[in-house]
């Protein structure tokens, strides 16, 4: 599924370069606390990466749409040879400072000129979503990969329950960030297509899926359409009379109750292989 019209190639990268991060520190949040929350979880990925990869030390990584860096410098740490991709030219700038000059490339995979068959590992960590030609992307996935390398790729699930029973108030349909969305079967057939075989899916993640579904809760029941999420991120676009009835206070207190149960259900949610975000490792033959 895509979303209609998608951003013009122009429009994509004005979108992301501009105004997605803030600053000189390229924040992503408004709240020092969910800045720091979402640092712990960058983090806690490239340990579940590194138990994925037998080790990371000694392997080749590439992290496409890499953010400011912190899972890298985490693999980095554990003794991996790190690389990513960003659209941002802030966070390309914290990136490096963390890891190194030279390793994050300023724009997308195609143009970075990376040789066929050079990395072991290649991650996009909800970043397919945001592409209007997906195929194209893993396409080069795919080529920059060693044969037998990993690629772990992870987005919003537009299959799930909460997607299926909300419909337009689920969060991560979050026009006009994202133009792609994708089923587990769908996401795993358009790797098969490029050539990755798909050798295990992932059906939560607890950075993304509790508060993908609570943010769901408060659009269905106080209205608007994600207004605490574009009060707390930078880069979010909200149009005239979008906005709901209800206060920003009224929709951060409605969040901090229903969050506990959100963590619970987004858990169950996953067992039953139907939550808000779905992942999946494959191999390059």
């Amino acid at each position: 599924m895509s979303t209609s019209p998608p951003l013009a190639r122009d429009e994509a990268r004005r979108l992301y370069s501009d105004a997605y991060y803030s600053g000189n520190e390229a924040a992503r949040f408004r709240l020092g606390v969910a800045e720091r929350a979402m640092q712990g979880f960058r983090r806690r990925r490239a340990r579940g990466l590194a138990r994925a990869l037998g080790g990371a030390a000694g392997k080749r990584i590439l992290d496409v749409g890499c953010g400011r860096g912190f899972t890298l410098q985490e693999l980095q740490a554990q003794g991996a040879d790190v690389y990513g991709t960003q659209m941002s030219a802030p966070a390309v700038g914290v990136a490096e400072a963390l890891i190194g000059a030279g390793r994050v490339f300023l724009g997308e995979l195609s143009d970075a000129g990376y040789a066929p068959a050079s990395f072991d590992c290649v991650t996009l960590w909800h970043v397919l979503e945001h592409v209007p030609r997906p195929a194209d992307l893993l396409i080069e996935v795919a080529r920059v990969l060693k044969p037998g390398g990993l690629a772990y790729i992870e987005v919003p699930n537009a299959g799930g329950w909460t997607a299926r029973t909300f419909g337009a108030d689920w969060l991560a349909w979050d026009v006009d960030h994202h133009v792609s969305h994708f089923k587990p079967a769908t996401l795993v057939a358009l790797a098969e297509r490029v050539g990755l075989s798909c050798v295990r899916e992932v059906h939560l993640s607890l950075e993304y899926s509790p508060a993908t579904l609570t943010q769901t809760w408060l659009n269905r029941l106080l209205g608007g359409r994600n207004d605490l999420f574009h009060a707390l991120t930078f880069g979010g676009r909200m149009n005239a009379g979008e906005r709901g009835p209800m206060p920003l206070p009224v929709h951060a207190a409605a969040a901090a109750i229903v969050f506990p149960a959100a963590v619970a259900i987004s858990m169950w949610l996953a067992a039953r292989r139907c939550g808000d975000t779905v992942g999946i490792y494959c191999r390059k033959p």
